[in-house]
């Protein structure tokens, strides 16, 4: 992929992480992108808004384990779960 499509995915990823719908969807989600997108490569940030296509609420019941976690986000849900753990 070229530059120019790859940081058009890196804003669009970033968009989508900061206006989820919530203000703690926001919160998490948009920091734990923008702290980390320098990071993603291509797959994870096609991933990424693949899981970013996911409500709030069903985000939050998979990372309580009281819905089944689609196993193409658990590597994306675990990270987001890591980094919540850094801020407290």
């Amino acid at each position: 992929m070229n530059t120019i499509n790859f940081n058009t995915l890196q804003k669009k990823v970033l968009y989508k992480s900061k206006y989820r719908g919530t203000k703690e969807g926001d919160r998490l989600i948009g920091g734990f992108v923008n702290k980390n997108l320098n990071k993603f490569d291509e797959y994870y940030i096609l991933k990424l808004l693949d899981f970013l296509e996911l409500n709030d609420q069903d985000i939050l019941n998979m990372a309580e384990g009281n819905k089944p976690i689609n196993q193409d986000y658990q590597h994306i849900l675990d990270d987001i779960i890591e980094y919540k753990k850094e801020l407290l």
